[in-house]
């Protein structure tokens, strides 16, 4: 009966720290610019990165958490210019500098809102899309991008895009497995 007990208690363990799911990841990672001028152009329906020195990356890493946890905070990136006219063409939207693996690929835009003030000038752009995220060590994971710019002046404008990756339902399979764990091993009588 010990024998046993040992055995279940072994396969938990093993069962535990192995991923039931070794290629998804989930997390957030937040990118804003750097080094770079962002110019949207409303009329071609396009976003164009221009950095400030000759081959500097034009963004950078500014929060990260879960599977991009390992990824340090002010990490290169290099964010490619990309039209938001639909139908949209998939193309890969950036990629780390250092780890030319962790990179995003959009494979739909499903929201795009340009903003106008008052004299009808534009001030801002908000895009919205789903593609397949690439993280190193992972298999390619399915995932939310949003990208948005804004500024005073109409030809130059700040960005921050967020890449959102759910949990692919690791978390709750793990909790199912202890619970039927501990209805398997036997209670003891005292």
């Amino acid at each position: 009966m010990k024998s046993t007990i040992s055995l279940i208690g072994a396969l938990l363990v093993v069962a535990a720290t192995t991923p039931l799911f070794a290629g998804q990841f989930y997390g957030n990672i937040h990118i804003t610019a750097h080094g770079s001028v962002v110019a949207v152009n409303p009329v071609a329906n396009s976003v164009a990165f221009s950095p400030t020195a000759p081959g500097a990356p034009n963004a950078e890493v500014s929060w990260v958490n879960g599977n991009y946890s390992s990824i340090p905070i002010d990490t290169s990136v290099n964010y490619f210019d990309f039209n938001y006219t639909l139908p949209f063409a998939e193309m890969k939207i950036w990629e780390l500098t250092n780890d030319l693996a962790t990179s995003f690929t959009l494979k739909t835009i499903t929201t795009v809102v340009e903003d106008i003030d008052e004299n009808l000038a534009f001030t801002g752009l908000f895009v919205e899309g789903h593609g397949m995220a690439s993280l190193n060590g992972f298999d390619d994971t399915y995932g939310r991008w949003t990208f948005s710019a804004d500024g005073t002046n109409p030809a130059t404008f700040s960005f921050s895009s967020t890449l959102n990756v759910p949990d692919g339902s690791t978390t709750a399979t793990l909790m199912g497995l202890a619970m039927m764990a501990l209805a398997i091993i036997p209670r003891r009588r005292f």
